[in-house]
């Protein structure tokens, strides 16, 4: 889990990078997309995705493409696709769709975990400098080869 919430910060960046999405458009232009694309899907249209599952593989991100205020890559690596191992096992499955109203609060929000900071920190690699912005999947094979005190994160 430490690695799954660290890999979103690795994605987005700092809340301040050229490419970050802000809160507002993740709850609100991206939200309102996914909510466009796949809020019919379970047969009724009432802005709840009863089932975001049936949105995954379905919801196309280049729909956003012509605002200026989203970036592709950031849209579709942190939340659409899952994340997968060094073997290309997948390791977490993806958001699901719909979950950008709250994601964005936390995962998305531009700012790194601090329970995964500190674990990658202290009990991973015993470096209190080591840097959650470097974080990559290395880090979470790493985290998985050692698995201090046996709590397979």
């Amino acid at each position: 889990m430490s690695a799954w919430r660290l890999s979103f910060y690795a994605i987005t960046g700092a809340a301040k990078s050229s490419d970050f999405i802000a809160l507002e458009t993740w709850q609100g232009l991206i939200y309102n997309q996914v909510l466009s694309q796949c809020d019919a899907l379970n047969g009724v249209e009432d802005r709840i995705l009863t089932n975001p599952s049936l949105c995954l593989g379905i919801f196309r991100p280049e729909a956003l493409l012509c605002t200026a205020s989203t970036s592709k890559s950031t849209w579709s690596a942190a939340s659409s696709a899952p994340l997968y191992g060094v073997d290309g096992k997948m390791i977490y499955p993806p958001l699901s769709p719909g979950a950008e109203t709250l994601a964005a609060q936390r995962p998305l929000s531009g700012t790194p975990s601090s329970y995964s900071v500190d674990w990658f920190r202290y009990a991973v690699y015993s470096d209190p400098l080591w840097n959650p912005a470097a974080f990559s999947i290395a880090d979470a094979a790493t985290a998985e080869t050692k698995n201090p005190r046996n709590a397979a994160t």
